[in-house]
């Protein structure tokens, strides 16, 4: 009776422990990160006797968790894919809405400044169209600094991120570290009973962490997880963890970047390890959409002051003097010192100083790279950072200052003193913060260039058909232009021998300009003819004569004292917007601004497909992951069912052992 009353009582045992693990199950039903558990039931050590084995009743061998490990994994992958795409298109979309929107954009007041530049063409000394063209001029200037400084307000949100998802992670690694200690803890060792409730709350934050950052873990023998985030790189080993920690970038302070700090407190940069997740995510941004950002806005800020400038003072303002800065010079000592950033572990003595001089604005690109000093071979190195390819090499220069040309990229680098220790390095960011520097120089109205400083003339009573062209500028810092103040030095006066013999005078003195060449006889009758050109003359501006001249013709050159209604150079200005200046020729300012704006809208928009692709593909993992682990209502519904019955027939069988010894006490008495 009493092997029959054992085996009873282990049967309503087994029941019970079976109810028990489906009411935990049906408790969880909502708990997403929950397994399913599931009772394994087997039979109890026999009785051996001599007429046999004699079975002693049940027992629980295992309660087993419902769990898949690849689909798990996948699902931690779906879920890092997911909160990478997630914060891009949050990002992207931001970046877009500034670049579209009218308020901040810069497309309608780029239109509207040349809209005013156009407009004075018509009349050229109206004080009030050129006072018009100098607000529309600062409304830009003013604009290109409103853009760029939402660019930083959006790196230094970025930066915050970045430090809020370290924070997210390190609490993320202490956990699942306190959890290891405790699964190791519980015995949970190869072939040990496993701590179930403990494994699902580790998974649940692991696929935190997931979040923030691609996962990869590892099993122990001991029941513990290492964990790796990235491409690799330990974040917990076992019940320890590195910590993560934010430092500046060695060259760029305003840019947060990843390390971890090994056991002896030694930070390792990660930075260019971190990959998916919303970390991931922050940093491909920042360095693939948000830096390009500040460079292209910037490339063109560049562009226009560098070629507006240029042709500005290659006019002349009312006041009869020669055009000076319209926008900020592009090559003055601030901003050309501002584009080189000097590596944080150069040595402290070394009294190297350069800078960077923009010198063809159409070979700019948005790149930035990054010099570097060999002392033993006394090299420099310039590479681009971009794709780490090698522009140019050379040695240490001689003597201060060295203007050295990066031949194809558009800049020189300056050394404003030489004397390199070795290992020094340096940041160079051509057009990084030209929307900031732009800005209107000229404040008064008549100070705009509009006409050409330069006049021609042909005498009144010419015979030939000999017609003079108006004359190009083309560089005023020449003595002609700057020897004496509002003349030209010298005037000329061309004057025909015959229909291909003339010669070039001093029309002041009436001698030849070049001595050695008192007459040319390389006229070409009826043809376009470049004069100076022809003359072997550089005086800072061209003209030509064409039509058949004939002797006693003559044609000068003077500086246009008081050119009323002389528009040249405004015209001139306003033939700008549409002139294709960068992008080595293929681009004018607005088509430049515009691409980025397109390339901004298309990541936004391929940002918005791939979320909603990673959302879906999350949904899958999950489905899979849900199909082995989740709980099933209708499923622990009949398990309660047959527990409860079994339970049942094992009072039942209790039951009858009760009564059999009922009996048995009767028949004793």
């Amino acid at each position: 009776m009493a092997d029959l009353f054992g085996i009873a009582v282990s049967g309503l045992s087994v029941s019970q422990q079976a109810l028990d693990v489906a009411g935990h199950n049906i408790a969880n039903v909502n708990n997403p990160n929950y397994s399913r558990q599931q009772v394994s039931q087997g039979t109890r050590i026999p009785e051996l006797t001599g007429a046999g084995a004699f079975g002693t009743g049940a027992q629980i061998t295992d309660i087993k968790r419902s769990y898949d490990e690849f689909a798990v994994k996948e699902l931690r992958s779906a879920i890092s894919f997911e909160q990478y795409q997630v914060t891009s298109e949050r990002l992207t979309s931001r970046l877009d809405n500034l670049f579209g929107d009218p308020d901040t954009g810069l497309t309608a007041v780029m239109e509207d400044f040349y809209s005013s530049v156009h407009q004075l063409t018509q009349d050229p000394t109206s004080i009030p169209a050129r006072e018009v063209l100098l607000q529309k001029a600062d409304v830009v200037a003013r604009q290109f600094n409103g853009v760029n400084e939402e660019l930083k307000t959006q790196r230094n949100l970025i930066n915050t991120e970045i430090e809020a998802a370290v924070v997210r992670i390190n609490a993320l690694a202490d956990n699942i570290a306190e959890l290891n200690n405790k699964i190791v803890s519980s015995g949970a060792r190869d072939g040990a009973q496993l701590p179930n409730d403990l494994l699902d709350r580790r998974d649940a934050a692991i696929a935190e962490l997931a979040e923030e950052v691609d996962v990869q873990t590892i099993q122990i023998s001991d029941g513990s997880l290492n964990v790796f985030v990235g491409s690799g790189q330990i974040l917990v080993l076992g019940g320890r963890t590195q910590s993560m920690s934010t430092v500046a970038n060695d060259t760029d302070p305003l840019r947060t970047e990843v390390a971890l700090e090994n056991t002896n407190g030694d930070r390792v940069n990660i930075n260019n390890n971190v990959s998916g997740g919303s970390l991931g995510s922050l940093m491909d941004f920042r360095e693939n959409v948000l830096e390009q950002s500040f460079n292209s806005l910037g490339r063109v800020a560049i562009g226009l002051a560098e070629t507006f400038n240029n042709q500005h003072q290659l006019g002349m303002d009312l006041e009869n003097n020669l055009g000076g800065l319209f926008f900020t010079d592009v090559n003055s000592a601030a901003a050309a010192g501002q584009r080189v950033a000097a590596n944080v572990n150069n040595n402290p003595a070394s009294p190297v100083s350069l800078e960077v001089q923009i010198s063809n604005v159409a070979e700019l690109t948005d790149d930035e790279y990054q010099l570097d000093y060999d002392g033993g071979t006394s090299t420099w190195t310039l590479r681009n950072l971009n794709d780490r390819s090698l522009v140019t090499s050379f040695p240490e220069p001689a003597a201060a200052p060295a203007l050295i040309p990066v031949p194809g990229e558009g800049f020189s680098i300056n050394f404003t003193a030489i004397g390199a220790l070795g290992g020094e390095s340096y940041r160079i960011q051509p057009v990084r913060n030209g929307a900031d520097e732009l800005g209107v120089v000229i404040q008064d109205p008549q100070d705009i260039a509009a006409a050409s400083p330069i006049r021609t003339q042909t005498a009144l009573d010419n015979i030939g058909t000999g017609i003079i062209g108006a004359g190009e500028v083309t560089d005023t810092t020449n003595a002609t232009f700057t020897t004496t103040a509002q003349a030209l030095t010298p005037p000329l006066e061309i004057n025909f021998i015959s229909s291909t013999e003339y010669e070039i005078l001093d029309s002041t003195t009436g001698l030849p300009v070049d001595a050695l060449n008192p007459t040319y006889n390389n006229y070409v009758p009826g043809q376009t003819n470049d004069i100076l050109a022809l003359a072997g003359l550089n005086y800072g501006y061209s003209f030509t004569i064409s039509g058949e001249p004939v002797s006693g013709d003559t044609f000068t050159v003077g500086y246009n004292t008081d050119g009323v209604g002389d528009n040249r150079n405004i015209v001139a200005l306003a033939a700008l917007q549409t002139t294709k200046t960068l992008d080595n020729g293929t681009t004018n300012y607005q088509e430049s601004y515009g691409r980025l704006v397109s390339e901004v809208g298309a990541k936004t928009e391929e940002a918005k497909i791939n979320a909603k692709t990673a959302e879906a593909l999350r949904e899958q993992a999950q489905q899979r992951r849900d199909s082995v682990s989740a709980v099933n209502l209708d499923e622990e519904a009949a398990n309660l069912i047959k527990f409860q019955q079994a339970y049942q027939a094992n009072a039942r069988v209790l039951s009858t052992v009760q009564q059999l010894i009922d009996v048995l006490f009767a028949a004793v008495q």
